[in-house]
């Protein structure tokens, strides 16, 4: 009796175990149908664009600043907020950009959603911080380039920050076996901060840019100092295996990268060409000059080689 009853049970384990490997197997098969675009796309534009863009680098007579502008000011969000109201990009066009970057040989754009102050450069129906709700220009220019983008034969990308420094739901600090988000910035920090809600927050924001703009093809996510270096931890604060899940739910096709805290479809080396063979796919994210945001001191670009 003993023995079949082990035999039924190894007869279930071996089941379990087939059942895990078959699911692993078409994972694989779904991230490799996913990766063929990317492998072949080569080149791509990154753009940084946000109401960092209105001090244009310079604050009190330093002139070093950009997309980390509040944190680096350590400005509140009372006082950060005012640039929205003067945020009027007038002569935006993306059809210009979009063609700027076909004329180039990119066959990708991805582009700040949101970035790390919080302030969300399309219309979200989430929070009135956003271009359409706090700025004079009224317009959702993510609508307006995903179009553009596509028109010229690219693929349209969004990168949007787990960092909040807005949201009050969003801890300056998190512990968890000695380890806090660093930088630990907040711009109206909340005692109270409950990270749930902020994970629903982000739920409902990438659910919005899955689904208001056409295909995309990555969902760039950007850990920016959160957490640490602690992957583990902001996988489990940030529920990121749900987000990816919601992500395929919603837009099979999409890549994720490695910054949510889990492996992703691809890693992203920052600044730097890898020197030697990497273990999985990858991007480089570099800028042009010396910062990501606009700085308008910042002549200091790369040559083209």
């Amino acid at each position: 009796m003993f023995a079949s009853m082990n035999r039924i049970a190894l007869a279930a384990a071996l089941l379990v175990a087939a059942a895990v490997a078959t699911a692993r197997a078409q994972d694989n098969s779904a991230s490799a149908d996913r990766m063929a675009w990317f492998k072949q796309a080569k080149f791509g534009m990154f753009i940084h664009w946000g109401i960092y863009s209105v001090p244009a680098g310079e604050w009190e007579g330093k002139t070093n600043y950009a997309e980390w502008f509040q944190l680096q000011t350590k400005m509140p969000n009372a006082e950060y907020e005012k640039f929205a109201q003067q945020f009027n990009p007038t002569k935006f066009d993306a059809k210009a950009w979009a063609k700027t970057a076909h004329d180039a040989g990119m066959k990708y754009v991805v582009i700040t959603a949101k970035h790390h102050d919080g302030f969300c450069m399309y219309d979200s129906k989430l929070t009135e911080y956003d271009i359409v709700d706090a700025t004079p220009f009224k317009r959702d220019p993510m609508k307006e380039l995903a179009d553009a983008v596509r028109a010229e034969g690219m693929t349209f990308c969004f990168y949007y920050s787990v960092p909040d420094w807005h949201n009050r739901d969003f801890p300056a600090k998190y512990s968890q076996r000695a380890t806090t988000t660093q930088p630990g910035f907040h711009g109206d920090p909340n005692p109270d901060a409950d990270p749930e809600k902020y994970v629903e927050y982000v739920k409902g924001q990438v659910r919005e840019l899955l689904t208001n703009y056409g295909p995309i093809g990555i969902m760039w996510f950007d850990g920016g100092g959160s957490f640490a270096k602690n992957n583990e931890l902001r996988t489990k604060v940030m529920h990121a295996q749900e987000i990816v899940d919601m992500i395929h739910q919603i837009q099979p096709n999409c890549l994720v990268n490695n910054r949510l805290g889990l492996e992703g479809d691809y890693t992203t080396p920052e600044q730097k060409i890898p020197d030697a063979k990497m273990k999985q796919a990858w991007e480089t994210c570099m800028t042009l000059n010396k910062h990501w945001g606009y700085n308008k001191a910042d002549k200091d670009f790369k040559p083209p080689k």
